[in-house]
């Protein structure tokens, strides 16, 4: 299989278009069209290590050196929250997997991965809208005479 097989093998696996798996690398999906195809056989070496690290695999694994689940996806748990003593307990277990069971645990932690991201953006956005609150509460503060602290009485 050559290396455009592979990346749109991996791609499909995981459920992503072109254009996303093109957002996490940080190329055009129109790169990715000419990758699969096998138009574009010559990467640089800094989008085959961008594809690598979307697809949480070794470099190797893609160039067909290696693989395809040549080792758990460690990087994307981590960055996901597992902790140290969880990950080395995934890593010794990884190699009584079969072919077929690595690659669905590898879609599993594509899963939460993906949560993790989309929380991420979520708390992001919560801490926006509570700076946009106080910065209208300053604003209305400083608007409101000072002394004055109810409604006008007639």
């Amino acid at each position: 299989m050559r290396l455009g097989e592979r990346v749109a093998t991996m791609r499909k696996a995981r459920g992503w278009s072109q254009a996303e798996l093109g957002r996490r690398v940080g190329i055009a999906p129109s790169t990715i069209m000419r990758i699969e195809r096998g138009a574009d056989q010559n990467i640089s070496q800094s989008t085959l290590m961008g594809l690598a690290v979307a697809f949480g695999v070794a470099p190797a694994v893609l160039l067909g050196d290696a693989p395809a689940h040549a080792g758990p996806p460690l990087a994307q748990l981590r960055a996901a929250g597992f902790g140290e003593a969880e990950l080395r307990d995934l890593a010794a277990r990884w190699p009584g997997l079969s072919e077929a069971e690595r690659g669905r645990f590898t879609r599993a932690a594509d899963v939460v991965y993906t949560q993790h991201e989309r929380l991420e953006a979520e708390k992001a956005a919560l801490h926006a809208e509570m700076a946009a609150l106080e910065a209208e509460r300053e604003r209305a503060a400083r608007q409101t005479p000072q002394g004055h602290t109810g409604p006008a009485v007639c």
